[in-house]
């Protein structure tokens, strides 16, 4: 049975999740703002280029159909009308909603308005379908009001079709209701003439005038039923017989806001989204980058001993080769930084750990190159120098030595010298104004290098310097791109990996424990350089507070022990 879990191993873990998403986005926040941007820019560039739409709205109501001025027999009434079945209403409102938004409304609005003489208009194949797309019905819950909707790129041709809309539906609500009631009035007198025609031909024969006469107004009205009756006079009908049960309750105004494009609202969210897909993208890189990054991945990945993990060191100011001098020796020139603190930390480790006993010399290596080699070669030679340890840095990378440089010593003669025959060993040992630091530079630049590191001066030089020495720290070519830093390790038996967070990837580390493990070399650890300070959540909080020196302190020139 699996051991349980504690509460407080799970908030660890938690916890440390939780930081390693923080470091994913804060490592490629620069990704995350350029997906932004782009985001963003392609969301203004749409938005901008869309034509601003504007809607305007009329409102009408749509009340109970009144009742007939005239009825016939009494069918209809004040009291028939209050009874009125809910159903029923709410089928005439659905209705009266069917005719607002139907095409005959439509048609008569363009025609009104002289919508042909449009340019937009005209060149659509049917206008008046174009028209229709224009427009919407929006009915409001539990009022007897429709909402009329026209949207146009022009705010005052918008509010125009709205109110038009309105006149020419409740125009033809009252045309239609007072055709029927006037249909109903000659229904009536029809029937009142057929009455009257009955009582006088009982006293007058069929050519009496006044049957004559009845007989020709009973003709015109049966004319007048079938045809219908003209424009004309329903209008004048229905200005006496009944009043208009819908009616304009609010004319549109020319709006003054575009309902669309909303461009703030999509900038907003052009924001919003860009920063979550730049975040879900800088996680996917995140995911698949197999670069070493924080000292959790040396340990999680079984890649060997951390020795130590270092802060990036600042760029400080000055001319080219004094700066890289003074990054080089940043463990000497700002001695209360917090890298020069991490230098000090891993010779703690190196010294009093165990790792060095019975060691004398030790060889630094990389996967591949430009990964923080020399710079840690010479910091971390400055901190073991400082704590009173005899100590030589041999710089046996004869194709781009540097360690001349960094402590300003002569290039030649140097190592490659020595390994030819041409000088003693005696002569290529140059003392450095760092107490206890001697250095051996790269000397002339040979033709092979590989082969003249295999050559038993080689093995001769480790033997004697180890013998002179407390401690020999050999700079060596990357194992992965030249065979000179292999040949060595296998002379010296004891291998310090250095890599660099964010670049050496985990397989290049693996492959270094290969190749030294084929020579019979120990890799008794490795360093791990240029960690960003929000890379380790502690460490360097701590130390920050530790050593930012007092005013005291920053005149003092005594070195940290």
């Amino acid at each position: 049975m699996p051991d349980a879990v504690s509460p407080e191993m799970e908030a660890d873990n938690l916890s440390e999740r939780w930081f390693q998403l923080g470091r994913a986005l804060h490592k490629r926040a620069w990704m995350i703002r350029t997906f932004t941007l782009i985001t963003v820019a392609v969301v203004v560039l749409g938005t901008w280029l869309q034509p601003s739409v504007y809607q305007a709205t009329s409102v009408v109501v749509i009340d109970l159909e009144t009742p007939s001025v005239v009825s016939v027999s009494g069918s209809r009434d004040e009291a028939t009308v209050s009874q009125m079945n809910y159903f029923a209403y709410a089928d005439y409102y659905r209705t009266q909603l069917e005719v607002l938004s139907s095409r005959t409304i439509a048609e008569q609005v363009f025609n009104n308005l002289k919508l042909g003489q449009n340019r937009r208009y005209s060149r659509k194949k049917d206008p008046v379908a174009a028209l229709m797309d224009q427009i919407s019905i929006e009915p409001v819950k539990q009022t007897r009001i429709a909402q009329i909707h026209v949207e146009d790129r022009d705010p005052k041709e918008a509010a125009r079709v709205a109110n038009e809309v309105a006149m020419v539906f409740s125009t033809e609500n009252l045309n239609r209701a007072s055709i029927a009631e006037a249909m109903i009035l000659a229904k009536t007198e029809y029937l009142e003439l057929q009455s009257k025609e009955a009582e006088l031909s009982k006293r007058y024969k069929e050519k009496h005038p006044a049957i004559v006469r009845i007989h020709k107004e009973m003709e015109q009205l049966a004319q007048t039923m079938e045809q219908g009756l003209e424009p004309n006079k329903v209008r004048d009908i229905s200005s006496h017989l009944r009043p208009n049960n819908i009616r304009i309750q609010d004319l549109a105004q020319v709006p003054e806001r575009p309902i669309r494009p909303k461009r703030l609202l999509y900038l907003l969210l052009g924001i919003v989204f860009g920063l979550l897909g730049g975040s879900s993208l800088a996680v996917g890189v995140e995911l698949i980058d197999t670069s070493l990054k924080g000292p959790e991945d040396i340990g999680q990945n079984s890649l060997g001993v951390l020795l130590g993990h270092v802060p990036s060191i600042p760029i400080l100011q000055g001319s080219p080769s004094s700066e890289y001098q003074r990054h080089t020796q940043f463990a000497h020139v700002e001695p209360f930084s917090p890298a020069a603190e991490a230098y000090r930390a891993i010779r703690t480790t190196l010294l009093y750990a165990g790792h060095l006993d019975g060691v004398k010399t030790v060889v630094v290596t990389s996967p591949g190159p430009e990964e923080g080699k020399t710079t840690t070669v010479s910091n971390l030679g400055v901190a073991i120098a400082q704590a009173g340890v005899k100590l030589l840095l041999v710089d046996a990378d004869m194709r781009k030595g540097r360690l001349h440089d960094v402590f300003s010593v002569k290039q030649s003669p140097g190592l490659s010298e020595f390994l030819a025959g041409e000088i003693s060993l005696e002569k290529i040992i140059q003392k450095t104004e760092i107490p206890n630091l001697s250095v051996v530079a790269c000397g002339k630049v040979p033709l092979y290098p590989a082969e003249l590191v295999g050559t038993p001066r080689m093995r001769e030089f480790i033997e004697r310097t180890a013998a002179g020495q407390d401690l020999v720290v050999i700079d060596t070519p990357p194992v992965m791109a030249v065979t000179d830093g292999a040949v060595i390790a296998a002379m010296a038996k004891r291998v310090i990996a250095v890599v660099q967070s964010g670049k050496t990837p985990r397989q290049s580390l693996e492959r270094l424990h290969r190749i030294c493990g084929s020579v019979q070399a120990q890799v008794m650890g490795v360093i791990l350089n240029n960690v960003p300070a929000w890379s380790t959540p502690y460490y360097y909080r701590y130390y920050s507070y530790r050593y930012s020196p007092s005013p005291s302190a920053e005149r003092s020139t005594e070195t940290p022990p």
